[in-house]
C-alpha cells in the first residue's frame, strides 16, 4: 500500500493535513500496477494504513493517446 498525505505548513512545529489518498501498488492477480491514475483525496482525513483502508484513492486508469 502507498499511502500520500498533503500538508500544509505554518511554521516547523504547526502543520495541517489538507488531504491523503491510498493506493495498493499491486492488482488482484498480484502483478504491479502501470499507468495513470486518477485518485482521490479525502479532505483534512489522516491516511489509513489498514489493508482495507477507509482512504481509497479512485482507481481508474487514464487513457493515453
Amino acid at each position: 500500500i502507498l499511502t500520500l498525505c498533503i500538508l500544509e505548513i505554518f511554521s516547523p512545529t504547526d502543520t495541517r493535513i489538507v488531504g491523503s489518498t491510498t493506493i495498493s501498488l499491486f492488482a488482484s492477480d498480484g502483478t504491479f500496477r502501470r499507468g495513470i491514475y486518477d485518485l482521490k483525496l479525502w479532505p483534512k482525513t489522516p491516511p489509513d494504513v489498514r489493508f482495507h483502508s477507509s482512504t481509497l484513492g479512485k482507481i481508474e486508469p487514464t487513457l493515453n493517446s
